[in-house]
């Protein structure tokens, strides 16, 4: 996954883990998307990043303790910051 990539190169962007956890939250994986958006915490403005996580629709699934879901909806700006930081890592390594 592009973003996995991206977490190693940028360790210190937080919106990358954010978006893991947009990402992990989706297809039902809530321990994995809580650790990332701890994660986002940790690195970025902690209560920024909340009260924009209490309002995203792709973390909604964590909100409503939802451990498992068929969804693959992911959010604009989850495709928006995935497209940024793989033209971050395109330029930042040779494949």
């Amino acid at each position: 996954m592009v973003l996995n990539e991206a977490a190693k190169l940028f360790p210190t962007e937080w919106s990358i883990h954010y978006n893991l956890a947009c990402y992990c939250a989706q297809p039902g994986q809530p321990d994995a998307a809580r650790e990332h958006l701890g994660k986002s915490y940790e690195l970025g403005d902690a209560k920024q990043i909340k009260l924009m996580a209490l309002d995203d629709e792709d973390l909604k699934p964590l909100w409503e303790g939802k451990a498992n879901f068929g969804g693959a909806f992911v959010g604009r700006a989850v495709h928006a910051n995935l497209n940024r930081f793989a033209c971050r890592l395109a330029m930042k390594s040779d494949f």
